[in-house]
């Protein structure tokens, strides 16, 4: 008989990395809308800021992440868990676009 895998437990070190991922990926998507030299301001800026200000300044946006949705327990662990607690720690919302071979 198959048992279910217990949900996988994180650090503080690893939700923070997976929110580092999520801010810093939200930002540069921002960035690529605007010409050359306004996006490489932004990119200083956002180097010459602590993670608090990061974190800070990523609060209240979106991040449009694109991923595969073709392995139901990924599915499920990045909607029920990593989602939730990057809006619930950071005030990020995160929305999955649709990939695979379905979302042609």
């Amino acid at each position: 008989m198959r048992s279910e895998a217990p949900a996988p437990r994180w650090s503080a070190s690893g939700i923070a990395i997976v929110a580092a991922f999520a801010v810093i990926v939200s930002l540069a998507a921002c960035s690529t809308q605007r010409d050359a030299a306004t996006g490489q301001a932004e990119i200083d800026t956002l180097r010459a800021l602590s993670w608090d200000g990061v974190a800070a300044r990523a609060r209240g946006t979106e991040v449009i992440w694109r991923m595969w949705r073709g392995d139901p327990s990924i599915n499920a662990y990045v909607d029920g868990w990593v989602a939730p607690h990057l809006l619930r720690r950071f005030g990020v919302t995160l929305n999955n676009l649709i990939q695979g071979a379905w979302a042609l």
